[in-house]
């Protein structure tokens, strides 16, 4: 329905069009590698207890991680040179 309402819908000119969330949408898979093993982690030191704001940390950690992972690792290779040599690769 989204799709169907076209570019001139609320959702889609005023929510989805956000750069929040398509800077978001961008980091989105690193963030969802970054995340677990952090919240595990934490888990792990905590022996299963794990205060609200050492989370909320360990969420912020993730997504300054996953925003370096885009920048240093994704983006590279998805629109760096050497495309032929990346694919054999």
């Amino acid at each position: 329905m989204i799709i169907r309402g076209g570019k001139k819908t609320f959702i889609n000119k005023n929510i989805l069009s956000n750069r929040l969330l398509i800077w978001f949408g961008l980091i989105s898979y690193p963030l969802y590698l970054w995340h677990w093993p952090l919240l595990s982690f934490i888990r792990i030191l905590g022996s299963g207890f794990t205060g609200f704001f050492l989370r909320i940390g360990a969420v912020a950690v993730a997504i300054g991680l996953a925003w370096l992972t885009y920048t240093a690792v994704e983006r590279p290779l998805r629109f760096g040179r050497f495309g032929v040599a990346k694919v054999l690769g």
